[in-house]
């Protein structure tokens, strides 16, 4: 099987196939403005479990915006890619 038959990726074999440095995010801050979307706090530690990495710190700073209901579902999965995406960094 050639890496182009597969149907997904782990992050670490992302981050070689893109030659991304090894930590080079460990111990920054960074800001994901969510507009309205909500990420799963219980998925995160999941997904870190999965894939082996160290689940990062989370605050959560403000309310949300309210979306309409038809939106709602798009946005957390958007969000939950973007948190999930960021703690392998």
């Amino acid at each position: 099987m050639t890496e182009c038959d597969k149907d997904s990726y782990s992050p670490k074999e992302l981050a070689s196939l893109y030659n991304f440095p090894n930590n080079v995010g460990e111990g920054q801050t960074i800001r994901i403005l969510s507009l309205g979307a909500q990420f799963s706090q219980s998925d995160l530690p999941l997904f870190c479990e999965k894939f082996n990495i160290r689940p990062p710190t989370i605050k959560t700073v403000g309310e949300e915006p309210i979306l309409p209901s038809s939106l709602q579902s798009y946005a957390n999965y958007e969000a939950n890619l973007d948190m999930q995406s960021f703690s392998c960094f």
